[in-house]
């Protein structure tokens, strides 16, 4: 359970109850959860990936870092561009990716491909998503 307070300005802020609860996913699919973050004072992207199965069993997780001085949004793809490349590793076919970071699944969903950095890893994703079923 998380919560917070509504509202931008300061002024009439309500407090707010949200419940998040993991669901599984359909039968025989995978859930992969991809998390990416950045450490800016040892200059180093770390990233993670968990799968789940129907049951909500973990399947395989993931996990590493890399000195890298890039922008977050594109740590955050390059997990998700990750998890697709350790799925196909693994022969998986029915998968769902879910991330927390809007901008990306917005960039991936719109087909995005302007940015020279984030346009690659989008054009990755998109060329692997492709070879799943729906």
């Amino acid at each position: 359970m998380q919560r917070g307070e509504d509202g931008e300005t300061g002024k009439g802020k309500k407090n707010f109850e949200l419940e998040v609860k993991w669901k599984p996913p359909t039968n025989g699919f995978i859930v992969l959860n991809t998390y990416a973050t950045l450490d800016e004072k040892q200059e180093k992207a770390r990233w993670g990936i968990v799968t789940r199965n129907e049951h909500g069993e973990v399947v395989c997780t993931w996990a590493g870092n890399e000195s890298k001085d890039i922008k977050a949004e594109i740590e955050e793809a390059d997990a998700i561009r990750t998890a697709l490349t350790k799925t196909k590793q693994e022969g998986w076919r029915k998968v769902i990716v879910q991330s927390d970071c809007k901008k990306v699944v917005d960039k991936i969903a719109e087909s995005c491909t302007l940015d020279p950095v984030m346009g690659t890893i989008v054009e990755d994703i998109l060329s692997f998503i492709q070879n799943f079923s729906k």
